[in-house]
Protein backbone atom coordinates (compact mmCIF):
# COMPACT_ATOMS: atom_id res chain seq x y z
CA UNK A 1 0.00 0.00 0.00
CA UNK A 2 1.11 3.68 -0.84
CA UNK A 3 0.14 6.03 2.06
CA UNK A 4 0.65 9.46 1.73
CA UNK A 5 0.09 13.00 3.56
CA UNK A 6 -0.13 16.52 2.61
CA UNK A 7 0.99 19.01 4.18
CA UNK A 8 1.11 16.80 7.77
CA UNK A 9 3.41 18.93 9.70
CA UNK A 10 5.76 16.36 10.34
CA UNK A 11 8.51 17.00 12.83
CA UNK A 12 11.32 15.73 13.90
CA UNK A 13 12.86 18.13 16.18
CA UNK A 14 12.78 18.55 19.92
CA UNK A 15 9.94 20.72 21.69
CA UNK A 16 10.78 23.31 24.31
CA UNK A 17 11.39 20.50 27.01
CA UNK A 18 13.97 18.28 25.29
CA UNK A 19 11.18 15.86 24.32
CA UNK A 20 10.22 14.51 20.79
CA UNK A 21 7.01 16.95 19.06
CA UNK A 22 3.74 16.08 19.14
CA UNK A 23 3.84 15.48 15.20
CA UNK A 24 6.95 12.70 15.88
CA UNK A 25 4.95 11.12 18.33
CA UNK A 26 2.09 10.66 16.50
CA UNK A 27 4.04 9.59 13.71
CA UNK A 28 5.87 6.99 15.57
CA UNK A 29 2.14 5.61 16.19
CA UNK A 30 0.72 5.86 12.83
CA UNK A 31 4.37 3.45 11.82
CA UNK A 32 3.76 1.67 14.51
CA UNK A 33 -0.35 1.06 13.02
CA UNK A 34 1.14 0.74 9.32
CA UNK A 35 4.50 -0.93 9.57
CA UNK A 36 5.61 1.82 6.31
CA UNK A 37 8.98 0.25 4.77
CA UNK A 38 10.16 3.77 3.21
CA UNK A 39 8.83 7.30 4.74
CA UNK A 40 9.49 10.07 2.30
CA UNK A 41 9.72 13.95 4.02
CA UNK A 42 9.58 16.55 1.05
CA UNK A 43 11.50 18.83 2.00
CA UNK A 44 14.01 18.79 5.14
CA UNK A 45 13.39 21.72 5.92
CA UNK A 46 9.68 21.17 6.70
CA UNK A 47 9.97 18.16 8.93
CA UNK A 48 11.90 20.71 11.56
CA UNK A 49 11.83 23.72 13.50
CA UNK A 50 15.90 23.97 14.22
CA UNK A 51 18.75 25.74 12.43
CA UNK A 52 20.10 23.90 9.59
CA UNK A 53 23.66 25.76 10.09
CA UNK A 54 23.90 24.29 13.29
CA UNK A 55 25.08 20.64 14.01
CA UNK A 56 24.01 20.90 17.74
CA UNK A 57 20.33 21.54 16.55
CA UNK A 58 20.25 19.00 13.56
CA UNK A 59 21.76 16.09 15.31
CA UNK A 60 18.67 16.07 17.74
CA UNK A 61 16.38 15.88 14.32
CA UNK A 62 18.62 13.44 12.97
CA UNK A 63 18.80 11.03 16.02
CA UNK A 64 14.65 10.87 15.93
CA UNK A 65 15.02 10.18 12.60
CA UNK A 66 17.52 7.12 13.39
CA UNK A 67 14.98 5.77 16.43
CA UNK A 68 12.38 5.59 14.15
CA UNK A 69 13.97 4.03 11.49
CA UNK A 70 15.76 1.36 14.17
CA UNK A 71 12.56 1.01 15.39
CA UNK A 72 10.04 0.79 12.67
CA UNK A 73 12.91 -1.36 10.48
CA UNK A 74 12.03 1.33 7.94
CA UNK A 75 14.36 3.61 6.13
CA UNK A 76 13.38 7.47 6.13
CA UNK A 77 14.63 9.68 3.38
CA UNK A 78 14.19 13.92 2.82
CA UNK A 79 14.30 16.04 -0.22
CA UNK A 80 17.02 18.86 0.76
CA UNK A 81 17.66 21.74 -1.57
CA UNK A 82 21.19 23.25 -2.97
CA UNK A 83 22.28 26.54 -2.28
CA UNK A 84 21.63 28.53 -5.80
CA UNK A 85 24.97 28.40 -6.67
CA UNK A 86 26.90 25.09 -5.67
CA UNK A 87 26.70 21.28 -5.81
CA UNK A 88 25.85 20.14 -2.23
CA UNK A 89 23.28 20.76 0.31
CA UNK A 90 22.92 23.51 2.11
CA UNK A 91 23.49 23.68 5.98
CA UNK A 92 25.47 21.79 8.75
CA UNK A 93 27.86 18.79 7.49
CA UNK A 94 25.94 17.09 10.46
CA UNK A 95 23.28 16.14 7.53
CA UNK A 96 26.22 14.55 5.76
CA UNK A 97 27.59 12.50 8.82
CA UNK A 98 24.09 11.47 9.71
CA UNK A 99 22.78 10.20 6.46
CA UNK A 100 23.74 6.61 5.18
CA UNK A 101 23.61 7.95 1.10
CA UNK A 102 22.81 11.06 -0.59
CA UNK A 103 21.84 11.88 -4.43
CA UNK A 104 22.54 14.93 -6.07
CA UNK A 105 20.14 15.55 -8.72
CA UNK A 106 20.83 18.48 -10.79
CA UNK A 107 19.19 19.94 -14.05
CA UNK A 108 20.27 21.65 -17.14
CA UNK A 109 19.09 22.52 -20.72
CA UNK A 110 15.47 23.66 -21.33
CA UNK A 111 12.56 21.49 -22.95
CA UNK A 112 12.66 19.71 -25.33
CA UNK A 113 16.34 18.62 -24.36
CA UNK A 114 16.09 18.95 -20.78
CA UNK A 115 17.82 16.78 -18.85
CA UNK A 116 18.85 15.37 -15.30
CA UNK A 117 21.88 14.29 -13.65
CA UNK A 118 21.95 12.33 -10.81
CA UNK A 119 24.90 11.83 -8.40
CA UNK A 120 25.78 10.09 -5.64
CA UNK A 121 27.81 12.68 -2.93
CA UNK A 122 27.83 9.67 -0.47
CA UNK A 123 27.15 6.13 -0.06
CA UNK A 124 28.59 5.06 3.94
CA UNK A 125 27.83 1.09 3.65
CA UNK A 126 28.33 0.42 -0.44
CA UNK A 127 30.43 1.69 -3.10
CA UNK A 128 28.93 4.80 -4.99
CA UNK A 129 27.04 4.72 -8.14
CA UNK A 130 28.41 6.74 -11.34
CA UNK A 131 26.89 9.40 -12.08
CA UNK A 132 24.70 9.11 -15.10
CA UNK A 133 21.63 11.28 -16.90
CA UNK A 134 18.17 10.76 -17.54
CA UNK A 135 15.82 12.36 -19.97
CA UNK A 136 12.12 12.11 -19.74
CA UNK A 137 9.43 12.57 -22.37
CA UNK A 138 5.67 11.39 -21.62
CA UNK A 139 2.22 11.17 -21.63
CA UNK A 140 0.19 9.33 -19.21
CA UNK A 141 1.02 6.00 -20.47
CA UNK A 142 4.18 5.70 -21.47
CA UNK A 143 7.64 7.30 -20.77
CA UNK A 144 10.52 7.77 -22.83
CA UNK A 145 13.84 7.38 -20.65
CA UNK A 146 17.05 7.94 -22.32
CA UNK A 147 20.00 6.31 -19.68
CA UNK A 148 23.08 5.14 -21.15
CA UNK A 149 20.70 4.73 -24.62
CA UNK A 150 17.16 4.50 -25.04
CA UNK A 151 14.22 2.49 -23.25
CA UNK A 152 10.75 2.91 -23.65
CA UNK A 153 8.56 2.10 -20.42
CA UNK A 154 5.02 1.19 -19.88
CA UNK A 155 3.22 2.09 -17.14
CA UNK A 156 1.89 -0.88 -15.16
CA UNK A 157 -1.67 -0.90 -13.85
CA UNK A 158 -0.59 0.06 -9.76
CA UNK A 159 1.33 3.14 -11.26
CA UNK A 160 -1.48 4.02 -13.22
CA UNK A 161 -4.23 3.76 -10.84
CA UNK A 162 -1.58 5.33 -8.17
CA UNK A 163 -1.35 8.56 -10.81
CA UNK A 164 -5.39 8.51 -11.42
CA UNK A 165 -6.19 9.25 -7.59
CA UNK A 166 -3.32 11.16 -6.77
CA UNK A 167 -4.83 13.61 -10.15
CA UNK A 168 -8.59 12.95 -9.33
CA UNK A 169 -8.61 15.98 -6.61
CA UNK A 170 -6.11 18.05 -5.17
CA UNK A 171 -5.34 17.10 -2.00
CA UNK A 172 -5.24 19.45 1.16
CA UNK A 173 -3.64 20.27 4.44
CA UNK A 174 -5.46 17.19 6.39
CA UNK A 175 -6.20 14.39 3.89
CA UNK A 176 -4.13 10.88 4.23
CA UNK A 177 -5.16 8.27 2.21
CA UNK A 178 -4.00 4.74 1.19
CA UNK A 179 -4.32 3.18 -2.29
Amino acid sequence: PIFYAIKSRMNFSLDSKGNPSRAYSDLWEWSEKNQPTFILGDSLTRVHRSNEDKASEMSPVFTNVDKLCQAMRCMVGFTHHAPHVGDRMRGSVDMYGSSEWSLFVSKSGKPPNEKVTISQDRARWAESIQSFAVHLKGNETTFRVTYDGECELELDDQSKAFLDAVAKKPLGPNDISSK
